[in-house]
């Protein structure tokens, strides 16, 4: 999958969706838009295709403590703009999904608001995350019906910010299999086969108290997580899928194998 692909599964999802907004009151982690604002991206040797943004103080004074180096060296990618609507097609409002990352493949996801700017990939961000993947994209009355691996790609896009990563689902494979992939055996694993056994679609397993879905996902470092992402469900309410608690757990290292956007 392509980096356009991707930008626009993004817009499937996001484009006819829309959460609660007391989902955004109860996050922790945001910041008031304010009167100030400072450039943020595009620095020398990242080229054109880097975007920019203009931040407020808060919001750089609070990365400053997690993103190394100077701002100025930041890179800013925008994810994604999309305008939602009520239920009675009224435009509701104008978002847009900044990431900004440092060269140690550190990066933070804020959700732009015209009034705040709120973090996204963090555990205590799970309210704000939620309210991102609202999903209407087609009525689904079981969770047979819902599209896990293109949420989990979402979702690990948005919760982790970088690098890329991809579902290792049996759609992946096939979709592989077609351009050849012997471009994956270029890090330190060489046996396709092992890849193979990890593209296993999305389990879900469900229980009255703690349902949950696990996934394999590889990333552009080469290496290979999974991905257990407890939730809860209610098809009667509002046929959503809300995440509680992510867990990710590296099963093969950095440098195993190598994936990167393709055309």
């Amino acid at each position: 999958m392509n980096r356009l692909l991707l930008c626009f599964a993004l817009l499937l999802l996001f484009a006819n969706s829309y959460g609660d907004t007391a989902d955004l009151n109860r996050n922790p982690l945001q910041w008031a838009t304010g009167k100030r604002y400072e450039r943020l991206g595009n620095p020398l040797g990242r080229g054109l295709i880097e975007g920019i943004v203009y931040a407020p103080p808060s919001v750089i004074d609070y990365a400053s403590h997690i993103l190394d180096g100077d701002p100025s060296a930041w890179w800013v990618d925008h994810t994604m703009e999309w305008t939602t609507f009520s239920s009675e097609s009224i435009p509701e409002r104008d978002s847009e999904i900044v990431t900004i990352g440092d060269r140690k493949d550190n990066a933070l996801v804020f959700l732009i608001r015209p009034d705040r700017w709120i973090r996204l990939n963090s555990s205590e961000s799970m309210n704000a995350l939620n309210y991102v993947l609202q999903d209407n994209i087609q009525p689904f009355k079981t969770l047979d019906q819902f599209p896990w691996s293109r949420y989990i790609g979402a979702l690990a896009h948005l919760y982790r910010g970088g690098p890329i990563r991809g579902v290792l689902s049996a759609d992946f494979l096939n979709e592989y299999d077609k351009i050849g992939n012997s471009k994956f055996l270029l890090g330190t694993e060489k046996d396709i086969g092992v890849l193979r056994s990890l593209c296993i679609d999305p389990v879900v397993v469900r229980n009255d108290h703690d349902s949950k879905v696990v996934c394999n996902l590889i990333t552009g470092l080469g290496s290979v997580e999974r991905w257990t992402i407890s939730f809860q469900f209610d098809p009667p309410a509002d046929r959503s899928v809300k995440a509680t608690k992510i867990n990710i757990e590296r099963i093969w290292p950095e440098g195993s194998f190598t994936y990167s956007f393709v055309d």
